[in-house]
């Protein structure tokens, strides 16, 4: 075939076009393949416990192979799921998988992407305790309803249109896991009267873990609460109060057992007459109770305590602190106690020598012991925080905030006094463990075990309201040396949550801030989170902080330390008020009714 030369060339490019656009004439073409891109990322997921959620990614580009990876929380590596090898993964909700983070891998032979982490929200289940028909239709997956409570429920119509304030919650958890939550509402239709008439609610737990019907009960009695241990003796404190005379303080004279009934026993029991009301007890592992009351204006009134038998009988009463004119604001252990052989501190000032000082009481070996002075504050100092003491076995740990005249008005040092009785020695420590970027501002707690783990928590509020922690060890007393600042101490840190994001120790019922400490030292706080969720965070010794652990969602409020209890291995059980929602899309609730809910978080 003959061509013109121009013409000629220009069909040779055209089939050395059309040969490479065949792949060289070789075989069939190849098509080209583009690094993986994610197009949808996997969401964040909340669900009850048991139940199973699913993540899903979704991505473009050829022969896509997936690889879901987790962390065990933020700051935490992400490490391969074995055979999660879809694009869509499925996981079943569980307390230990409560703030998991979730993230896929994609790859082809163009390349790899990785996807946004995506979060899973474990609740874990509650039951409502109350009493009628259900009553929560906003609630977390798993709930069980009991029974609720409403103003017309008890009577209360006519002085307000909504459910009156709860007072304070009692929850209780025995070693073997019986439970017993108490709570009460104003009865009547005037406000105040005196005395005032009102609805003890009582829901007890058995070891297996069910609940008994709800004991409704209506007294005239004022600001009850329960005193309990361990081997699940109870008992009650009442107060009568009198609008035009005075407080009217007693004691349950014998102790109960938890179980059913036991809240019309403790009603329905002799009492103690105390003749003040700044008192408290403890009761030991056979129901024996100690009760003790200090006046408050004790520099001219001794401390008193008395004995009451498993069988209600109470001995005369016992001076353990006498008024010298020099003795000020005595504090008494708040750590769990039930053992005969374990001795109580009572830790006070005297004022003479602005000098804390140490008593150690043994009930049943009808015996005080005068350990004597455990720090010197400085010769000015003028209280400015509460004064607590906590114990484990011979490890005893005051605090005492003291503003010592010299720093700027606005920094309240916090003082840590610890006594070391170990192995037939005694040491102490005194240290200021603040400074004034986290002054006290509100309450202490204290966390200590029987081999000197001690974790010191504290409010502090300067431009907002936190919550502050510092940690040491006690040394064993074989290698230590006694002396002031001898402790390490961490350099004190605000808490977080697993976001990043400060605790804020909101105080849901305008008391003290969702925080209960714990037998074996553990520590539970109770916040609130975005979305309407209630989260939980425990502290257990030597071990430190845990991850988030959300318990409820919704309208929930009136809630206080009372609301939480802790055994030993640091299961938690929560309570709180839910409410009914009536339109979801508003948020709007019944005020006239609430349910109690509950939830053990282990």
């Amino acid at each position: 075939m003959f061509c013109h030369v121009g013409t000629c060339r220009i069909l040779a490019i055209a089939a050395l076009l059309a040969l490479a656009a065949c792949g060289g004439g070789e075989g069939a073409s190849t098509p080209v393949v583009l690094p993986p891109a994610i197009t949808s990322q996997p969401q964040a997921m909340g669900d009850g416990t048991g139940s199973t959620v699913q993540f899903r990614v979704e991505a473009s580009g050829g022969e896509l192979a997936y690889q879901w990876q987790k962390a065990s929380g933020k700051n935490a590596a992400f490490v391969d799921i074995q055979g999660a090898t879809a694009a869509t993964l499925s996981v079943v909700a569980s307390g230990d998988a409560d703030g998991t983070l979730y993230r896929a891998v994609v790859t082809n032979p163009a390349g790899r992407t990785i996807s946004d982490a995506a979060t899973l929200t474990v609740f874990f289940s509650a039951r409502a305790l109350s009493v009628g028909a259900p009553a929560v239709s906003w609630r977390i997956p798993g709930t069980t309803e009991l029974v609720s409570l409403s103003s017309s429920d008890i009577g209360t119509t006519d002085w307000i249109d909504r459910l009156p304030d709860f007072g304070p919650v009692d929850t209780v958890l025995a070693a073997d896991g019986r439970a017993l939550v108490r709570w009460s509402a104003m009865t009547g239709s005037e406000y105040p009267r005196d005395p005032f008439p009102h609805r003890e609610v009582f829901v007890s737990r058995g070891p297996s873990g069910s609940w008994f019907p709800a004991e409704q009960l209506d007294v005239t009695m004022w600001m009850p609460r329960l005193v309990a241990n361990e081997s699940g003796w109870v008992s009650m404190f009442k107060q009568d109060m009198r609008l035009t005379s005075y407080w009217r303080s007693t004691v349950t004279a014998k102790a109960q057992q938890i179980g059913p009934g036991v809240g019309a026993q403790l009603l329905a029991s002799s009492e103690l007459e105390i003749p003040d009301e700044n008192s408290g007890a403890w009761i030991a592992s056979d129901g024996t109770q100690f009760v003790r009351w200090a006046p408050a204006a004790i520099r001219d009134r001794d401390t008193y305590l008395q004995v009451i038998s498993p069988e209600g009988i109470a001995s005369p009463a016992q001076s353990i602190l006498s008024s010298s004119g020099n003795v000020d604001a005595p504090a008494f252990s708040e750590s769990a106690w039930e053992d005969r052989a374990d001795a109580l501190p009572i830790v006070w000032k005297d004022v003479a020598d602005n000098s804390i000082n140490v008593k150690f009481l043994a009930p049943y070996l009808n015996s005080i012991s005068d350990t004597g002075k455990m720090a010197r504050l400085p010769s000015n100092a003028v209280s400015c925080g509460k004064n607590r003491v906590f114990h484990n076995g011979a490890l005893t740990v005051a605090i005492w905030a003291e503003y010592d005249g010299k720093s700027a008005i606005e920094f309240c040092p916090l003082h840590v006094s610890v006594l070391d009785q170990r192995n037939h020695r005694q040491l102490s420590y005194d240290q200021v463990v603040n400074d004034a970027t986290s002054t006290v501002t509100g309450p202490v707690w204290v966390s200590i075990d029987s081999v000197g783990n001690l974790e010191v928590l504290w409010v502090s509020e300067r431009w907002q309201r936190v919550l502050m922690h510092s940690h040491t060890s006690v040394p064993d007393p074989e290698r230590a040396t006694s002396g002031s600042n001898a402790l390490v101490w961490s350099v004190p840190q605000t808490l977080k949550d697993d976001n990043g994001e400060t605790i804020s120790p909101l105080r849901l019922d305008r008391r003290d801030p969702v925080i209960r400490t714990g037998p074996a030292g553990h520590i539970a706080i109770a916040f609130p989170k975005p979305h309407d969720r209630l989260a939980l965070k425990i502290y257990t010794p030597g071990q430190g902080w845990s991850a988030d652990k959300h318990f409820a969602t919704g309208y929930v409020d009136m809630l206080g330390s009372g609301n939480l209890a802790l055994d030993r291995s640091g299961k938690v059980l929560a309570t709180y008020f839910a409410a009914t929602v009536l339109n979801s899309f508003t948020g709007a609730v019944d005020h006239k009714r609430r349910t109690l809910m509950a939830a053990v978080i282990e």
